[in-house]
């Protein structure tokens, strides 16, 4: 019967026995899985917001957008609330 990962009750002595995954491992693991789709879903989301932001100045006249944007350089642009 082949092998088909790691069973408490297996006493065969393989050369190749790993044995139980370690808390660490298993911790890694749980850690580092979600990143892959995270990442492309944080791209996704980013390109999503840009483009409404796009999109609602491209709708406005000058003198709204005028009042709407604040340059990333001023001292006060994160005083937005």
């Amino acid at each position: 019967m082949p092998h088909d990962g790691w069973h408490p009750h297996d006493e065969s002595d393989h050369h190749h026995h790993h044995g139980p995954p370690t808390r660490r491992t298993v911790l890694a693991a749980a850690a580092l899985l979600p990143f892959g789709a995270a990442s492309a879903q944080t791209v996704d989301a980013v390109q999503r917001v840009a483009d409404a932001a796009t999109r609602f100045l491209s709708s406005l006249d000058d003198g709204q957008r005028q009042k709407a944007m604040i340059a990333f350089e001023s001292s006060n642009r994160l005083d937005w609330h």
